[in-house]
C-alpha cells in the first residue's frame, strides 16, 4: 500500500481553488457563431484541471432497454464501488473543496478504486460521486508526480449501450529529464508515462487499448479501468478501446482521441439531428432581470482573480450575479454588466460603453467572453461557447446566455440523443460528449417555436484528411519573424493528407497557433492569422503561386509591401504601429503584372 495523502491534498488544492480562466475578450458573438466558427487548431490543448458536470439527457425507452441488456453500471448507479479513502485523504479533499468557487456539495465522499505501480511511479485512481455526476481522479507520486480529474453524467451511463465509458485518454504524467523530441518547430519534453482510465459495467472482463506502441490490457477493479504506459514514444496515442464481456463477446467503445501535432483528436461518430430551420427570426433581445438589477443567484466572487469577469482595464462593474443553472450540478455561470469608460490599450476592437459578460466556473478551469450589451443577441437569442479542458478529456462544456425570448434550450447529439439543457435565469451550462459530435443547439420560445439554431461539426473545427499532416512528411521552416515585443517566432509547414498545407507558428515559450488549409480555396489570398493589436501582433496569410507581392494597409494610411515565401506571407506589425494603436485594415495581393488578384478586409 502507498501513502498518497500528501499528494492528494496538493492536487486537490490545485484542482479546486478559484478558477484560472482563459477568456476570449473579443466579441463573444464571434465565439458563439458556430456556423462560421473556425477555431485555431492548436498544437497542444491546455491541460487545465477542471471538474465537469452533468447534462440531462432525454433517452428513448428503446435506448434504455439496449443499454440495460448489454451493460449494467449498477455498481455506480446503485452502489459505491471501491472502498472509502483514508481519513487523511478525505480531509485533504474536504479542505480543498471548501475553497472552490464551484465545489462539490459538503459531505461528498472520496473512494479508492485502483492502485498500481510502474517504472518507479505509484498510481491511485479515486472516484467521486456527487448528485448526477461521477468523477474519476488519478494521482501519481514517486519518480513522477501528477493528477487530473475527469467527470461524466450518471444519466449517460443509464442510457449507454456500450459496457464501458472512457473518461480520459493519454494524460501525461511527469517528464523524462533531459529527454526531448523535435516535432516541427517544437522541442518536446517526453513524459514519464501516460494514463488512460474510465468506467466499466459489472459484466466487463477485460478492456483492451491499441495505440501506436501496440495493444495492451488495462487493469480492472471497482467498476473502473486504468491503463498506465511508462515512457511512451513521442506522440503515442490510443486509437482503439474495446471491452470483452464475461460471455466472450467484444464491444468497441467510442471515444475521442487525444490531440498531437495538428491532429486535434476529434471524434465525429454521427450525423446532425434536430430541426434544420428557424420558425421565426429574432435579432434583438434582453436579460430583463439583469437590466432591472434583481438579486438572482449569488454575489460574484471577490479576490485577486475576480478580474476574470472582465479582463481589460478602464472598466468598472455595474452589476453582476453568479448563477447555478442546475441545483444538482456544481458548475456556475457569472453574468455581469461592465461600463468601459475608455478603450483598453492594444484592443482597438472594443468601444466605450456597456458590456455584457459571461464567465463559466468549473473547478479550476473556466472561460468566458464579453460583448456590447446592445449586440449580444444581434445574431441569435442563444449565445454560447464550448470549452474543452485537457486534450484527452472526453467531455466539453457548453455554456452561454439566452435572451428572455428563449424558454428552453436543447442539444441534439450526433447519436440521435437529445439533451435538455438546464436553463435558469437566462444562463446554461452542460456537458457534451466529444464522441457524440456533430451537435445542434436549438432554442425554443414559450410556444415551442424554434428561434435559435446553430450546429457544430466538432469541438475543434473541421476534421479529415485535409487537416492531418501527410504520413512521413517532414516539417519545413518557412520563415522567421520578430514581433514588436522582441519575441522570435517561426513558421513551419508540411503537406496535408489531402494535398493542402498544415502550418505551425510558434515562439520558444511554446505560445503560438497551428492549423491546416484545404487544397482548394477561392481568391488570391486567404487570412490565416489576422492581428487585432498588441505587441505580439503577427500577420500570417496564404497566397497563390501567382502572387508576387502583398500590400498591408493601416487605418492611418500607412502601407507595407511584403513578398510571399513558399505560398505564405509572415509579417510582424512593427513597434511604432503597435504603440500608435494603428490597426491593419486590408491586405491586398498582386501578381507580376501589377493586377490585383485578391484582398482581405482585416476589420473596421
Amino acid at each position: 500500500m502507498i501513502d498518497v495523502e500528501p499528494l492528494i491534498g496538493a492536487s486537490f488544492d490545485r484542482m479546486f481553488p478559484v478558477p484560472a480562466v482563459a477568456a476570449d475578450w473579443n466579441d463573444v458573438l464571434r465565439r458563439a457563431d458556430a456556423a462560421h466558427r473556425r477555431p485555431q487548431r492548436r498544437v497542444r490543448l491546455a491541460l487545465v484541471l477542471a471538474a465537469l458536470l452533468v447534462a440531462a439527457v432525454a433517452v428513448s425507452p428503446l435506448g434504455a432497454g439496449i443499454a440495460h441488456s448489454l451493460s449494467d453500471f449498477s455498481g455506480w448507479l446503485q452502489g459505491s464501488p471501491g472502498k472509502p479513502a483514508s481519513p487523511s485523504a478525505q480531509r485533504a479533499f474536504d479542505r480543498a473543496n471548501g475553497k472552490s468557487w464551484a465545489g462539490f456539495p459538503r459531505g461528498t465522499k472520496l473512494r479508492e478504486l485502483i492502485k498500481t505501480s510502474a517504472d518507479g511511479v505509484n498510481y491511485t485512481l479515486f472516484g467521486v460521486r456527487s448528485g448526477e455526476s461521477l468523477c474519476l481522479h488519478i494521482v501519481a507520486e514517486g519518480a513522477a508526480r501528477g493528477s487530473t480529474l475527469s467527470c461524466s453524467p450518471l444519466r449517460e451511463l443509464r442510457a449507454r449501450p456500450q459496457p464501458a465509458l472512457v473518461l480520459e485518454v493519454d494524460y501525461s504524467i511527469g517528464k523524462l529529464v533531459g529527454k526531448h523530441a523535435q516535432v516541427g518547430p517544437e522541442r518536446l519534453t517526453l513524459p514519464r508515462a501516460s494514463v488512460t482510465f474510465g468506467i466499466v459495467a459489472d459484466n466487463v472482463q477485460a478492456v483492451h487499448l491499441r495505440s501506436d506502441k501496440g495493444t495492451r490490457d488495462a487493469l480492472i477493479a471497482s467498476n473502473s479501468f486504468l491503463s498506465v504506459l511508462p515512457r511512451p514514444p513521442v506522440g503515442d496515442r490510443v486509437h482503439t478501446v474495446s471491452a470483452t464481456l464475461r460471455d466472450g463477446s467484444a464491444v468497441k467503445i467510442p471515444f475521442a482521441e487525444a490531440p498531437f501535432d495538428t491532429n486535434q483528436g476529434t471524434a465525429s461518430h454521427g450525423v446532425l439531428h434536430g430541426p434544420a430551420n428557424l420558425d421565426r427570426v429574432i435579432k434583438t433581445g434582453t436579460v430583463g432581470w439583469l437590466t432591472r438589477r434583481e438579486q438572482r443567484g449569488a454575489v460574484l466572487p471577490k479576490g485577486p482573480r475576480s478580474t476574470m469577469f472582465f479582463a481589460h482595464g478602464g472598466a468598472h462593474l455595474v452589476f453582476g450575479r453568479l448563477i447555478q443553472p442546475d441545483p444538482g450540478n456544481r458548475m456556475r455561470v457569472g453574468l455581469s454588466l461592465w461600463l468601459l469608460s475608455k478603450k483598453p490599450p492594444h484592443a482597438p476592437f472594443m468601444k466605450k460603453g456597456l458590456y455584457l459578460c459571461t464567465s463559466l466556473i468549473a473547478g479550476s478551469g473556466g472561460g468566458g467572453g464579453c460583448s456590447a450589451e446592445a449586440e449580444m443577441f444581434a445574431r441569435s437569442p442563444v449565445n454560447f461557447g464550448l470549452s474543452t479542458f485537457g486534450g484527452g478529456n472526453q467531455y466539453s462544456i457548453l455554456d452561454g446566455v439566452a435572451s428572455d425570448d428563449v424558454a428552453r434550450v436543447a442539444v441534439y447529439l450526433g447519436t440521435g440523443e437529445v439533451s435538455t439543457v438546464p436553463l435558469r435565469d437566462n444562463v446554461f451550462a452542460t456537458q457534451v460528449s466529444r464522441a457524440k459530435f456533430p451537435i445542434r443547439v436549438v432554442g425554443y420560445d414559450k410556444d415551442g417555436h424554434v428561434i435559435a439554431n446553430q450546429s457544430m461539426i466538432s469541438e475543434n473545427g473541421p476534421s479529415g484528411p485535409a487537416y492531418v499532416p501527410a504520413k512521413h512528411a517532414k516539417w519545413k521552416k518557412l520563415a522567421t519573424v520578430t514581433n514588436a515585443a522582441g519575441g522570435h517566432g517561426e513558421l513551419w509547414t508540411v503537406p496535408s493528407q489531402a494535398g493542402g498545407v498544415c502550418y505551425r507558428f510558434g515562439y520558444p515559450s511554446g505560445a503560438g497557433s497551428s492549423g491546416c488549409t484545404p487544397p482548394k480555396w477561392k481568391g488570391g489570398i486567404r487570412g490565416v492569422e489576422i492581428p487585432t493589436g498588441g505587441p505580439d501582433a503577427v500577420l500570417i496569410a496564404q497566397t497563390l503561386s501567382t502572387v508576387t507581392r502583398v500590400v498591408v494597409a493601416y487605418r492611418s494610411g500607412a502601407t507595407k509591401t511584403v513578398a510571399p515565401r513558399g505560398g505564405f506571407v509572415v509579417y510582424a506589425v512593427p513597434k511604432e504601429r503597435v504603440d500608435a494603436l494603428d490597426r491593419v485594415t486590408t491586405i491586398t495581393a498582386y501578381d507580376s503584372s501589377g493586377a490585383k488578384v485578391g484582398a482581405i478586409r482585416a476589420g473596421k
